[in-house]
């Protein structure tokens, strides 16, 4: 007797199962203990804030004390508002090649070339760079008040006049370590690695306000920390005017020298002043 076939058509096989999606590794125990990864670029407002400023102005004229002399003593005071700007971006400045050399072959971007005019870094503008010559952190304009975010930065105008009264510069480098000159070791003779400010007004520096505020060590073997203090005396917040910007270089010159530089900041101290009318 031969093999009857079934009246029945083949059925098809049901569907394979969809495979799995890849999960996401369990989040390590030891992550929510350990402190969240700090932002390489920051922007903040240090009090007083401008309202401060403007109520203690207005309540010291209420006394019946003139608007200039209320003013002097809120500068005695140094009552004065502080807009800080601060990167830890790490970057190396060689005298010999063009812009940043960053580990891993990376580009070399500061984080706030948005917040700048686009011709302020080509042809002559303000932040052009060369060998050797790299801007790495501007301020917020002068008069910066209100959202510290760096796209949201205002400017005081109008009624509202701002004045810089003190520029706080912070750094953390070194240059490349070695030199020729073994009797300049540890020392800041002779050393062509160095930092400098200047004065960016629209997308052009302001001619006479590049000056150099710092050096490296000679042939230094570690990062080392400097903070320098700009007054109103000096000569680059004697040429500032409201809505500038202060522009920190960092430098090297001659063949085999360098800046690698790890961090920096700058802290703008100011009075802001709003037309005050007393009733």
């Amino acid at each position: 007797m031969g093999l009857s076939q079934s009246s029945q058509g083949t059925q098809s096989p049901p569907p394979a199962p969809q495979p799995s999606l890849p999960s996401h590794a369990p989040q390590s125990i030891l992550s929510l203990f350990l402190p969240a990864t700090p932002p390489l670029l920051t922007h903040d407002h240090i009090p007083p804030t401008l309202s401060d400023i403007t109520l203690a102005t207005s309540y010291l004229v209420h006394l019946g004390l003139p608007l200039e002399l209320a003013l002097r003593i809120l500068d005695e005071a140094r009552y004065w508002d502080g807009c800080r700007r601060e990167s830890k971006k790490e970057v190396m400045v060689y005298s010999t090649r063009d812009g940043g050399y960053v580990k891993r072959g990376l580009e070399w971007l500061t984080g706030q070339e948005e917040e700048v005019p686009e011709a302020a870094m080509a042809g002559d503008g303000g932040l052009e760079g060369g060998k050797g010559k790299v801007w790495y952190l501007v301020s917020s304009p002068i008069g910066c008040f209100g959202d510290p975010d760096p796209m949201n930065t205002r400017v005081g105008h109008g009624e509202r006049t701002a004045w810089v009264k003190e520029v706080i510069i912070e750094t953390f480098s070194k240059d490349q370590g070695w030199s020729n000159y073994a009797q300049h070791y540890g020392t800041y003779d002779s050393s062509y690695s160095w930092f400098e400010v200047s004065l960016l007004r629209g997308d052009k520096e302001v001619p006479g306000s590049r000056h150099i505020v710092q050096h490296n060590v000679h042939a230094g073997q570690y990062c080392k920390y400097h903070t320098n203090t700009l007054t109103i005396e000096h000569p680059t917040l004697q040429l500032a005017q409201q809505g500038d910007r202060i522009v920190l270089w960092v430098r090297a010159l001659y063949p085999g020298w360098s800046n690698w530089i790890r961090s920096a900041g700058g802290l703008l101290l100011g009075l802001e002043l709003t037309l005050i009318v007393v009733c």
